[in-house]
C-alpha cells in the first residue's frame, strides 16, 4: 500500500511537471513575440533579416554608445533564445532547482539527462556522456549554488537515505535500488553508489581535503 502511494506521489509529480512545461512554453512564445516586436520597433532594419540567425548576430553586436545602447529587451530575448536551444541549459534549469541530494555524480547525471532529454525531445539525439559534462561544467557557473569537481567527493551520509525525488519523477531506473523491501518504499529512491565520487556539488557540501584529494581507484567520471 505504501509503495502504491509512494508511486502515485510520483505519477502525479509527472503531470504536473509536464502541464508546468506546457505553460512555461506558453510563456516563452508570448515573451519572444514581445521581444521581437520590441526589437523591430527600436531597429526598423531588423524586419528585413532573412533568418532568426542573422537577426541574433545583429543583436549580439549591439554595444553601449552606438545610440541605442543594447536595450533591456535584446538581453532578454538572447537569454531566451539562448535557453530554447540549449537543450543543456533547459536540463539544468528543470532538475538543479529540485535537486535533493547534495553530490550528484556525472553518472547520474547524465541518466538523468538521458530520461529527461527523450521526454522533452523524443525525437532527438541524445548527446554522449563527455560532451554533456563538458557542457554542463561550462555553464555550472550560471547557476548559484552549484559547481563541479574533478576530484571525488564524499558522498555525504544523508544521501544513503533521502530519496531523490527526480528519480521518481523521470523514472531513472538505473537508480532505483531494485529488490529492495522494507517499510518505506521511498528508499528505492535514496543513494546506493560509492562512497567518493565526482559530478555536481552543492556548494559548501564539500570539504577542502575532498577538493585536494584524489582517489585514482573512484573513477566515476
Amino acid at each position: 500500500m505504501a509503495a502504491k502511494r509512494f508511486d502515485d506521489v510520483a505519477e502525479k509529480a509527472r503531470a504536473l511537471e509536464a502541464q508546468a512545461k506546457k505553460l512555461r512554453r506558453e510563456a516563452r512564445a508570448a515573451r519572444t513575440k514581445a521581444y521581437a516586436d520590441a526589437l523591430v520597433t527600436v531597429f526598423p532594419e531588423v524586419k528585413d533579416m532573412g533568418s532568426a540567425e542573422e537577426v541574433l548576430d545583429f543583436v549580439k553586436g549591439l554595444k553601449p554608445g552606438t545610440g541605442h545602447g543594447t536595450p533591456d529587451v535584446c538581453s532578454a530575448l538572447l537569454d531566451d533564445f539562448r535557453l530554447t536551444n540549449d537543450p543543456v541549459r533547459q536540463f539544468l534549469d528543470d532538475v538543479l532547482i529540485r535537486a535533493t541530494w547534495d553530490v550528484l555524480p556525472w553518472q547520474f547525471v547524465f541518466d538523468l539527462y538521458r530520461h529527461w532529454f527523450i521526454r522533452n525531445n523524443p525525437s532527438g539525439r541524445c548527446q554522449s556522456r563527455k560532451s554533456l559534462i563538458n557542457d554542463v561544467k561550462g555553464i555550472i557557473s550560471d547557476y548559484e549554488g552549484w559547481d563541479y569537481s574533478d576530484n571525488p567527493v564524499s558522498v555525504p551520509d544523508e544521501m544513503y537515505v533521502t530519496p531523490e525525488g527526480l528519480i521518481g519523477m523521470y523514472d531513472v531506473f538505473e537508480w532505483k535500488a531494485l529488490g529492495f523491501q522494507g517499510p518505506n518504499p521511498s528508499r528505492d529512491y535514496s543513494y546506493h553508489g560509492s562512497k567518493r565520487t565526482r559530478g555536481l556539488v552543492r556548494v559548501g557540501v564539500a570539504t577542502s581535503e575532498d577538493a585536494t584529494t584524489t582517489d585514482s581507484t573512484n573513477k566515476e567520471d
